[in-house]
This record gives C-alpha cells, sequence and structure tokens, in this order.
C-alpha cells in the first residue's frame, strides 16, 4: 500500500494503480528488511554498500536525504519482532565498523520512504546508490544459529492454543490483516482480529495490546476504551466466511485452506 504525496500525513493509503502521483510512502513487503541511517558521511555512503557487498549480501541502497541512507534488503524472516532483531543484531555491526546508528522505526512500523518519490516537505528523492540484488534469487539465506536467537514471529502466524485450528495454523486472511495497512474498513478488520484472539484463549489484556498496536500502525484513530469495549463485547465466533467477505469487499482475494478454516 502507498500514500501519495500530497497525503503523506493523513490515513490516506491506496493501490499504486490508484495513486496519481509518485507515492511518498510504501509499507514493507513480505520478508523485507530496511536499515535507516542518518548522519551518513558521502565517504560511508558508498563504502557501507560495498562492505556489503563484500559480506555477499543482496540489498538496494539509497540515498534518503542529504545525510540519511536507507538499505533494503529480504530474507525468509517473518514477523515484526523477528525482523526488528534481525535488523538490530546486523545494525549493531555496521555501527562497529562505520559508527554509523540505525533507527528501528521503519520495521516497527513497517512504512518507509518510496523509491524515487518526492517529499512535499523536503523535496528530496530517494535516489539509488548501490544495488546487488541478483535478478533470479534476491533472498538472503539466514544462519540457522541466526535465526535461533530471534524469538517468536510476532505475525502470529502459529498458535497453539487455537480452538478448532489443527495444529494451530493462523489462516492466510488474518495473517494479511495483520501485517498490511489498510484505508477502508478498519472497524469490521479490528472486529476480526479481536474475535480470532478471543477464541484462541488469550487474555483481553494480551488482545488489547495486539489491537490496539494494529490500530496504532493503521493511523486509525480510535480510543484504548473503545478497543478494550470491543474486546469485552466479543464472543469470538467470526470466522474465515467473514474476512474473507471483508477482504473481498476491499478488492483484496486471499486463498485459504478451507479445511481448516471454515
Amino acid at each position: 500500500m502507498f500514500k501519495n504525496s500530497p497525503h503523506y500525513q493523513s490515513s490516506d493509503w491506496r493501490l499504486l494503480s490508484d495513486c496519481t502521483t509518485v507515492p511518498v510512502q510504501r509499507t514493507l513487503t513480505s520478508g523485507e528488511c530496511v536499515f535507516d541511517f542518518d548522519g551518513v558521511s558521502n565517504l560511508d555512503m558508498k563504502a557501507i554498500p560495498l562492505w556489503l557487498r563484500d559480506a555477499q549480501m543482496k540489498f538496494a541502497a539509497f540515498r534518503s536525504s542529504s545525510t540519511g541512507m536507507h538499505i533494503h534488503f529480504w530474507t525468509n524472516v517473518h514477523g515484526t519482532n523477528r525482523k526488528k532483531a534481525l535488523v538490530r543484531r546486523l545494525a549493531a555491526k555496521i555501527e562497529e565498523v562505520f559508527g554509523v546508528k540505525n533507527d528501528l522505526q521503519p520495521m516497527s512500523h513497517g512504512v518507509i520512504r518510496t523509491e524515487y518519490a518526492n517529499h512535499p516537505v523536503k523535496g528530496e528523492q530517494k535516489v539509488p546508490l548501490d544495488v546487488n540484488i541478483p535478478y533470479i534469487d534476491p533472498i538472503n539465506v539466514i544462519p540457522s544459529h541466526v535465526l535461533a536467537d530471534l524469538g517468536e514471529d510476532d505475525s502470529y502466524a502459529t498458535y497453539s492454543g487455537v480452538t478448532g485450528n489443527p495444529g494451530g495454523l493462523m489462516p492466510k486472511c488474518m495473517r494479511y490483516i495483520l501485517s498490511h495497512q489498510f484505508s477502508d474498513g478498519r472497524d469490521r478488520l479490528l472486529f476480526s482480529i479481536v474475535s480470532w484472539f478471543k477464541a484462541s484463549g488469550k487474555t483481553d489484556q494480551e488482545i488489547f495490546d495486539i489491537a490496539y498496536e494494529w490500530c496504532k500502525r493503521q493511523d486509525y484513530h480510535v480510543s484504548p476504551s473503545a478497543v478494550m469495549a470491543k474486546i469485552q463485547s466479543s464472543s469470538g465466533q467470526v470466522g474465515c466466511r467473514f474476512r474473507h467477505e471483508l477482504l473481498e469487499e476491499l478488492g483484496i482475494d486471499i486463498m485459504c485452506n478451507k479445511k481448516l478454516e471454515e
């Protein structure tokens, strides 16, 4: 999902095909990670990509401002917490070598400046510095010992306590709702999130932490008391059919394993 340049401060997220200008922000794609460096010298803007190349990393580096730098790379690691842990670990090594600090906010919110975008206030374009992404295989393989240190996947792709769901697999429609930005239907989407975790046996407070964080990522301004009221009134009976019909109404078609979800 993207934001048109004139509306970068609003909650007006759109499909790329609906944007009327080069969008200024976009959501991160599945498995995508970003380093967001500030205070980088021109010398280090050249040196850091070369260092990553020598480390056999596949990435795309961009100048985001006069001293700002974004480096995008993709892995098979999913879930906000695990991706943040991976980026934090790798950025610590870059800071050790080059002395530049990484901002984890893009990884927390799942939003980053769009490539080649012209910021409506700063007027600075995000232009490429170095690209080292093989056309056929852009995924970086993370060593197993590193994966073991990243903790649990907070996208809740698996949850062993889900009633009526063999193996605890979260359906694709729920994973999609939790990991994407929406500009419409957010009240009903929130209701579906609350209902899913209610059925899973999580406490009201645990559900609130998940649901309210989702609202903040959506720029969906709803009070904490309203979210808690929705949780307390939910019976957990909303199923996959409701989510699919809602997503289809929003122009999104997600294929799920019906044997697990109906």
